[in-house]
């Protein structure tokens, strides 16, 4: 996590103190001051973003492990967390491994920057992983499929697909907020949704109107957004009680 815990002062605690001494006239006298603590705030380390190191930038990072200035050509991303990403490069690995990856905190310079823009992987993988899984479960429908309809096993992979290659919704995962899951997206718009079976008797299908299915989530996603400020602040808390 590119977080540290940083000093930022000190606080009263709300404890008032007694200071027992005598005075100049030689008479006993108590001197009351407030208590007070250190305080520390959790804070971001790395004032760089992913986006100052496009595919193609050349750029300088450090390693815990030999402390030494490393130089590499970036050449993807990857999210590694809410606010956290990870470079990875073409440059020598210090542990072995086949790329040079870091975390963001470790990037100390961007020496040029590329014309590639962004290669997040995590995205690559999961719209290879959802569309695949659809075409699967698509293909196993028994039931006779319109061309009105999305077909499958389950509510929940149609609306990953559909989010994840429909002209509508293919920036939503890449958005300013943590998408809901697919569950509880579907609880909102079930009605779109015939039920060809539950899963009790045979194997789970279900079919949906694409105008409808649409529409519905045209409706009900914004209302659903979690804000990642909000799940930022949420993990800083987190991350504040384990010191």
């Amino acid at each position: 996590m590119p977080y540290v815990k940083q000093f930022t002062g000190m606080v009263d605690t709300g404890v008032t103190l007694e200071h027992h001494y005598v005075d100049d006239q030689d008479q006993p006298a108590v001197y009351h001051y407030p208590e007070q603590t250190d305080a520390f705030d959790i804070v971001w380390e790395t004032p760089w973003q992913p986006e100052h190191a496009p595919v193609g930038s050349v750029v300088r990072w450090s390693s815990t492990f030999d402390d030494h200035m490393h130089e590499a050509k970036v050449i993807a991303h990857e999210l590694n967390g809410i606010r956290s990403w990870v470079l990875i490069t073409d440059g020598v690995c210090p542990f072995g491994r086949s790329r040079a990856s870091f975390n963001g905190s470790h990037l100390k310079e961007v020496v040029s920057r590329g014309t590639g823009g962004m290669n997040w992987l995590n995205n690559t993988r999961t719209i290879a992983d959802i569309t695949n899984e659809y075409l699967e479960q698509q293909s196993c429908f028994k039931g006779r499929k319109h061309k009105n309809q999305y077909v499958g096993r389950r509510p929940e992979s149609i609306i990953r697909y559909l989010l994840t290659v429909h002209p509508a919704f293919r920036s939503y995962y890449d958005g300013d907020h943590c998408p809901a899951l697919s569950g509880d997206i579907y609880l909102r718009v079930k009605d779109a949704f015939t039920i060809v079976s539950d899963g009790y008797t045979s194997a789970p299908q279900c079919s949906a109107n694409k105008k409808k299915l649409i529409a519905a989530l045209k409706r009900v996603l914004p209302r659903m957004r979690i804000s990642k400020d909000k799940m930022e602040r949420e993990e800083r808390k987190f991350i504040a009680s384990m010191y």
